[in-house]
């Protein structure tokens, strides 16, 4: 499955994913990641051989990026209106256990992925 099968996430469940994204960033992807990027880019480009690049050490671990799922946000879900995104953000908690909190670093990549997946003029 792709972003695109996706088209009518609304902008509660955008705001939630953004949010899941930032709790859960590791800080770093893997292999896997590099293929899906790789797929996307290879779609995008309709060019078939950047799928046959691979990584060329594949125990090399490098850092997550939040402006992939950001250029991804912003290409596929540009009808969204970010201002209701972002007061999206306020609802969200009652959906999520009393024990999980935004740390510093959640809290940044959140703030991150929504400035640079909201359109520009916004």
């Amino acid at each position: 499955m792709a972003l695109q099968d996706f088209k009518d996430i609304n902008e509660k469940q955008m705001a939630n994913m953004m949010l899941h994204l930032s709790l859960n960033n590791t800080g770093q992807d893997n292999l896997h990641s590099r293929i899906v990027l790789n797929a996307f880019e290879a779609n995008k480009l309709a060019d078939p051989t950047v799928l046959r690049k691979e990584p060329t050490d594949k125990n090399t671990t490098v850092q997550w990026n939040v402006s992939n799922f950001a250029r991804a946000f912003r290409e596929i879900y540009s009808n969204l209106s970010y201002y209701k995104v972002f007061e999206s953000f306020s609802e969200l908690s009652e959906g999520l256990d009393s024990d999980v909190t935004l740390d510093a670093k959640a809290y940044s990549t959140l703030m991150q992925l929504f400035n640079k997946s909201k359109p520009q003029n916004l």
